[in-house]
């Protein structure tokens, strides 16, 4: 339904680490989701759109079953073989440290031949220096919302949100990058994000 619309530029797709989690997101195991990731491409190809793959539960698993960072390569091998355009780490359950945060950026700089980013969680006052500990590894493409909202509904921790913005674009502009977004219309967009949004926050 998606490639009707031309405003979509760009499509993205869950594949877990965790196939207990990929059931649950996509009613498939591993080798049915990336079935299933091959027929999104096609179509995204045939209407020009991006297909990012998100590498769902890239930063730990709470579920009790294996993890280590060998599955994340294999699952980042997989969606370029796939065809996917930009990867990204997801952290999907909160358990991204900055340590782990550092560790994976770092290893996706070593070993991704496409281009890379992450979703991240984190509770407010940790997600500057989440931020900053991802871009120094090289990541340049970090997935932010408003005050963080949106929250992260698999973590175990209710103050866990979205990477705000606001902290990423501070953290942006201290490091010395260029930022093309419009601070006034940042601060507009964050204040009506307040009056809208300001009883969640």
């Amino acid at each position: 339904r998606a490639a009707k619309y031309d405003f979509i530029d760009a499509w993205g797709y869950p594949l877990s680490v965790s196939d207990l989690f990929q059931q649950r997101n996509s009613r498939k195991d591993i080798p049915g989701a990336i079935e299933d990731l091959k027929r999104v491409k096609s179509v995204a190809s045939d209407h020009n759109v991006e297909l990012v793959v998100y590498l769902s539960m890239a930063f730990g698993n709470p579920y009790g079953e294996a993890y280590d960072v060998d599955m994340v390569l294999e699952r980042l091998h997989q969606a370029v073989q796939c065809g996917a355009d930009v990867v990204s780490l997801s952290d999907t359950t909160g358990q991204g440290t900055i340590e782990k945060v550092g560790q994976l950026c770092k290893l996706m700089n070593m070993e991704s031949t496409l281009p890379w980013g992450a979703h991240m969680h984190s509770i407010y006052g940790e997600a500057a220096a989440k931020a900053q500990e991802a871009m120094k590894h090289g990541c340049r493409r970090i997935d932010t919302a408003l005050r963080g909202f949106g929250g992260c509904p698999f973590a175990s921790d209710a103050l866990i949100g979205n990477m705000p913005t606001e902290k990423v674009l501070s953290v942006i502009t201290a490091e010395g990058y260029d930022c093309t977004v419009n601070p006034l219309h940042l601060e507009s967009s964050y204040n009506s994000a307040l009056k809208l949004f300001g009883h969640y926050l």
